[in-house]
């Protein structure tokens, strides 16, 4: 399998995944970190956000705050992980 099929087979596997409710949240970032890695991409940073936490002082983790839909008004909002957010 050369890299053009294994990326589409990955992405092919995620929609599934996502679709069918296979994997957890957790999970389901780990393979988009992946994805993301073998696309060399980095329209996908927010994941590291997501996996790690947002950093109120980074402008990047700001701009995702919004476009996740994160913030509970103004200046509060959930900056943990994705898996500790319930």
């Amino acid at each position: 399998m050369n890299h053009s099929e294994h990326v589409a087979a990955l992405v092919s596997d995620l929609l599934d995944d996502i679709a069918l409710s296979r994997l957890d949240a957790e999970r389901l970032l780990l393979k988009c970190s992946r994805l993301a890695r073998l696309t060399a991409t980095t329209r996908f940073r927010w994941i590291a956000c997501e996996m790690r936490g947002y950093v109120s002082n980074e402008a990047m983790a700001l701009r995702y705050m919004s476009l996740t839909g994160r913030w509970t008004d103004y200046e509060e909002g959930w900056w943990s992980p994705r898996t500790r957010v319930v």
